[in-house]
């Protein structure tokens, strides 16, 4: 089951993958890339599970897209 957390105005929120937060924002990989400071290879291996996300990187893309870590579903 997904983690769910309050979000302001008390509508629960779930995990959302990094490739479900690009698609729904419409960000190409190459935006999210440039505009979150996480190399583009890097981020390619996160959306295709290749890689770890260290949590430097974690924190980046949390806040590129104004979330959490824990919003975000990393696999």
């Amino acid at each position: 089951m997904s983690t769910i957390r309050e979000k302001k105005g008390g509508n629960p929120m779930e995990q959302k993958t990094l490739k479900q937060l690009r698609i729904e924002n419409r960000y190409t990989i190459k935006q999210v890339s440039e505009l979150s400071g996480v190399k583009h290879g890097t981020y390619v291996g996160y959306e295709y599970n290749n890689r770890k996300v260290s949590l430097e990187n974690a924190q980046k893309l949390a806040a590129f897209y104004g979330l959490e870590i824990k919003d975000i579903k990393f696999n």
